[in-house]
């Protein structure tokens, strides 16, 4: 994802900017490092307690991390972390639509 989005102009070359994309796309596979093999999920005995268990404990703190740090530069900008689209908005809308929309239905 790095490489496409740097070879397509979404990888910031400020140091700031960088630093804030890399942090959402770091909230963000932090998450989704819960449904890698052989963990989480795909380790679960009772796969809808896993599901629940989850939405109800993992994905809010999730959540309340991105918007913590997202939310001042999108009402800024429109963007997740710098004033275009960046690796962050590309990892935030891949993020929501499989994972909080699409939990595994």
């Amino acid at each position: 994802m790095r490489y496409i989005c740097q070879r397509h102009g979404m990888y910031p070359d400020n140091p700031m900017d960088k630093y804030k994309a890399e942090r959402i796309v770091e909230i963000v596979t932090t998450d989704c490092a819960f449904y890698k093999a052989p963990s989480g999920f795909w380790a679960a005995e009772d796969k809808d307690a896993w599901c629940i268990e989850r939405n109800e404990e993992v994905l809010p703190v999730a959540l309340n991390m991105l918007e913590k740090n997202c939310s001042e530069n999108i009402k800024k900008s429109g963007f997740a972390a710098t004033g275009s689209m960046s690796i962050a908005d590309v990892a935030l809308l891949t993020y929501i639509h499989t994972i909080v929309l699409n939990p595994f239905r």
